[in-house]
């Protein structure tokens, strides 16, 4: 059908001699499915379609079409020619090309005209040389100079990784989905848009894999691994004897069993160098209990999540620490109880403590408090740091409802309280500053019902989705933190990222993905009044049975038990 189709529009010259056929090179590919192509034997022309399909399913039938009959086509054959051209000492180059045989192009008249020789798109329009011989004496009317720069190889994608497995025969295709996700559930890699970026924790496995693991890491003996277990699968070899070589080992290979005895320092496999300081001290990046942090003797600093490994250099090292620094030091001591006020940082961001810790567990824990939101460290003061190890603060009693008003700072902000009504605080109205006279008009005004009640204001607004009219993307702060939303699908701004550099296609990836994965599952339903009645008689009904089987066992002298697990 699509030969026939070819001829009718085409003509003779465009139809081979023999069909097309087109074989993977992925060994053992499971290929059981046909490629999408027009339905029927009669192939109709899109342009045949207008009026029957909409603007959306019209493009869409066009791109299958146009590759379908494409398939089918024969080779373009194009002539490049390059031309270089001395001037002095300088050399210039000039490219052009001339379609011999269009081919297969025919169906794609655009990008027939510019493409670079190779069947890819360069974007540029096809460029025809004048005919030149060797030794022509040129003259040059104009030079006009444009900057270029090189750029480094991409970062690997979803896609070109699956491609880069395929072409190191590793894994198959039924297989690749699993091992994308893998490596992002073990957060070896995680995602800047579509790249994936590597992590520390990544760095540190594979140095310990080719440290102590060699072998099992090189993909020859990956790839002939897979070719082993096809055969094993095909029945062609048996499993036992390969498990007990790849155990015990065989010709060459020490077996699995002598390498999991070696002797490892997970010290050293968790440390990676960075370099040294100017003063000479050497810069390492450790991956501990809680994640990778950066460590220079007996110094200790955090760096942010979503840097790169590339990204981490010794002044960006040199800068986590100072950042460190500033963010732990003794602020002075206390006007009313003489302990040391502290500013440190902990696993949840930066605190203040009043008092030491003591070494004994049994031994009372000093009082700590969290910044208020939007305070950064150096803005912390002895007077600031005390002024929030006084909360909760006693504003002065309701009038009207004889009940202490208290400001305080709780795990999802500031907050009043008085009696069991509380009320969170805007950024508009301090904490460390709110008197009984606006805590009593917060008050006076009507309290929404509903889980986020308080009127919140967009911490950014991004803008219009670029593929969905009418969907406004903005950015709002949760109680788990900043998260993308269109009113009524939220998601997560990701560990790492700021609010100010996450960019708009950043979010429409998030956006799409959080749409693709669909609601989230509940781990259980709690079941209705009437289900519970019914169980709650099934239970009783069933409690019963058993229990008449119990007695006529015994009655009979069977010693087999008959107890029935019920289950709810």
């Amino acid at each position: 059908g699509i030969r026939r189709r070819i001829k009718k529009e085409f003509g003779d010259k465009y139809v081979p001699e023999k069909p097309r056929y087109y074989k993977s090179k992925v060994k053992n590919a499971q290929e059981a499915h046909e490629a999408i192509r027009p339905a029927g034997m009669e192939f109709p022309r899109p342009s045949e379609l207008r009026g029957q399909l909409n603007p959306r399913e019209l493009k869409l039938y066009e791109l299958i079409w146009k590759r379908t009959i494409a398939c089918q086509m024969p080779e373009a054959h194009i002539q490049q020619t390059t031309v270089d051209v001395k001037g002095g000492s300088a050399l210039f180059r000039a490219t052009g090309k001339v379609i011999e045989f269009d081919g297969f192009l025919r169906v794609y008249p655009r990008f027939a005209a510019k493409t670079n020789g190779n069947g890819q798109d360069n974007g540029d329009e096809a460029v025809t040389l004048p005919t030149l011989n060797v030794g022509d004496a040129l003259k040059a009317n104009e030079l006009i100079t444009q900057p270029h720069t090189t750029k480094p190889p991409a970062r690997f994608t979803e896609a070109s990784l699956i491609k880069e497995l395929e072409v190191l025969g590793i894994g198959r295709p039924s297989t690749y989905a699993a091992i994308i996700e893998t490596i992002l559930r073990r957060e070896y890699v995680f995602k800047r848009g579509t790249a994936l970026i590597p992590t520390f924790v990544a760095y540190a496995v594979v140095k310990l894999m080719q440290r102590h693991f060699e072998r099992l890491v090189d993909p020859e003996f990956t790839a002939q691994m897979e070719d082993d277990l096809d055969a094993i699968s095909r029945g062609e070899a048996e499993r036992t004897p390969y498990l007990k070589d790849f155990y015990f080992g065989e010709d060459g290979w020490e077996g699995l069993e002598k390498l999991i005895k070696q002797d490892i320092d997970p010290r050293e496999m968790c440390t990676i160098e960075i370099g040294r300081d100017k003063d000479g001290n050497e810069i390492n990046v450790r991956i501990g209990k809680y994640g990778p942090f950066l460590e220079r003797g007996e110094d200790r600093a955090k760096f942010p999540d979503s840097l790169a490994p590339d990204e981490l250099t010794v002044e960006k090292a040199e800068e986590c620490f100072a950042n460190e620094a500033n963010g732990n030091k003794e602020l002075g001591h206390d006007t009313l109880t003489g302990e040391p006020v502290f500013l440190l940082n902990g696993r949840f961001g930066p605190y203040v403590q009043l008092g030491e810790r003591s070494d004994d567990k049994k031994a009372p824990k000093p009082k700590q408090k969290s910044l208020l939101p939007g305070m950064e460290p150096g803005d912390v003061t002895l007077d600031v740091a005390q002024e929030i190890l006084r909360l909760p603060r006693e504003l002065g009693v309701h009038p009207e409802r004889g009940e202490t008003i208290v400001a305080d700072l709780g795990r999802y902000g500031p907050y009043l309280k008085c009696g069991t009504d509380s009320r969170s605080l805007t950024n508009a109205d301090s904490i460390l500053e709110i008197d009984l006279k606006r805590a009593v008009e917060i008050y006076s005004q009507e309290k929404k019902a509903g889980r986020f009640s308080r009127t919140t204001q967009a911490l950014r607004e991004l803008g219009t989705h670029p593929d969905r009219p009418g969907v406004n993307l903005k950015i709002f702060n949760g109680r788990f933190g900043p998260y993308i939303t269109d009113g009524s699908v939220n998601v997560s701004v990701p560990r790492g990222s700021t609010v100010e550099e996450l960019t708009m296609e950043e979010a429409v990836s998030l956006y799409e993905q959080k749409l693709l994965a669909g609601p989230a599952k509940t781990r259980g339903r709690k079941k209705t009044a009437a289900s519970d009645t019914t169980t709650k008689k099934t239970t009783k009904k069933t409690v019963k049975k058993v229990t008449a089987k119990r007695t006529a066992a015994k009655r009979t002298g069977v010693k087999k038990s008959t107890r029935k697990k019920t289950s709810r």
